[in-house]
Formats: C-alpha cells, sequence, structure tokens
C-alpha cells in the first residue's frame, strides 16, 4: 500500500455495562477510515479523526486511559519518538508564581498567564502547593491564538431543555 510506518498509542478496556473487552487507539495517517474499519476482524470496529479542542487532546488522553485493562494504562509503538521535556521556562519566578497561583484561588481570569505568552491563550490552570519544600507549582495549558480547533457543544442544561420545549409548544 505504500503507507508511512505505522505508529500507535493504544489501550485495551473493559466495558462497564456487559464487560465487553475494547480498544481505544489512536494511529497515524495515510489510510482511509473505512479500508482501516473493514480490515479489523474481531467484531465492531468505529473511527473518527482527531479533533483538537481548546485543550488540544487532553480530554481524549483521559478518556482512553480512565479504566484499563492490567497493571498498564497503555502502550505504544516503539517508533514513537518522545517530545525533548521543557520545564522552567525562566519568565516566573518564585514570587510570581505564588502571585499566580493567588489570581487562581481568587476566581481572576486568565489574563494574567495570558501576558506573559503572547500570542497564546489559556485554556486551564491549576496551582499546587508543596507543604514539604514550601514550592508553589504551576501546570497550566495554553493554545494559539491563530490555532485550529473545534469547539465542543455543551450537553444542554435542564433549562435550556425547558426553554426549548416551550419554543417548540408555542410553534405549534
Amino acid at each position: 500500500m505504500g503507507l508511512p510506518p505505522l505508529k500507535y498509542i493504544a489501550v485495551t478496556e473493559r466495558g462497564k455495562r456487559g464487560g465487553r473487552y475494547h480498544h481505544h487507539i489512536t494511529v497515524n495517517g495515510g489510510i482511509d477510515r473505512d479500508t482501516l474499519e473493514s480490515m479489523w476482524e474481531y467484531g465492531y470496529a468505529n473511527s473518527r479523526r482527531l479533533q483538537f479542542t481548546e485543550d488540544g487532546l487532553a480530554g481524549l488522553g483521559n478518556y482512553i486511559v480512565k479504566s484499563p485493562v492490567g497493571g498498564k494504562a497503555w502502550t505504544a509503538s516503539k517508533n514513537l519518538v518522545d517530545p525533548e521535556p521543557r520545564t522552567r521556562d525562566g519568565r516566573i519566578s518564585g514570587s510570581k508564581a505564588r502571585e499566580l497561583a493567588k489570581s487562581l484561588e481568587c476566581g481572576e481570569k486568565f489574563a494574567k498567564f495570558e501576558s506573559l505568552y503572547p500570542g497564546y491563550l489559556m485554556s486551564a490552570a491549576e496551582a499546587f502547593h508543596n507543604d514539604v519544600n514550601g514550592g508553589c507549582y504551576l501546570v497550566a495549558r495554553f493554545y494559539r491564538k491563530d490555532g485550529k480547533f473545534i469547539r465542543l457543544k455543551q450537553k444542554p442544561t435542564w433549562k435550556q431543555k425547558k426553554r426549548e420545549g416551550r419554543k417548540k409548544h408555542e410553534n405549534e
């Protein structure tokens, strides 16, 4: 077929209702999804295109490792290249980290974080305090302002459903 070398990340999960085992697999491109599904010989196959949100693929990662079978949550092909870890870019001192953590506790928006990284918007942040060493640790997730991603449709609240029901009734 002339495809690039297969790269994948996979997890096996046991279903809650029927106890049916199934797999979540993310693979690199190069093959049509219908062709890939037709090659699977062990029951149902359903594939979807990866869709990046403001949180990147964090939602997908959390979903596929929620209840793995066996000791290890996931497995991957040997030809994946681990990205170089990046820690502490030097933009935030200890006192600045505490100030930013306090702004999160006060419910302030992310403007203070975003001012440190022009061209990026923040989608999530958490602050942690280490009682052993007294350190303040920040975990923040940013995305590029010009990035291409989808906005997830939120499930309607019961108030929205009630409002829609009234509108539908009025139009009848």
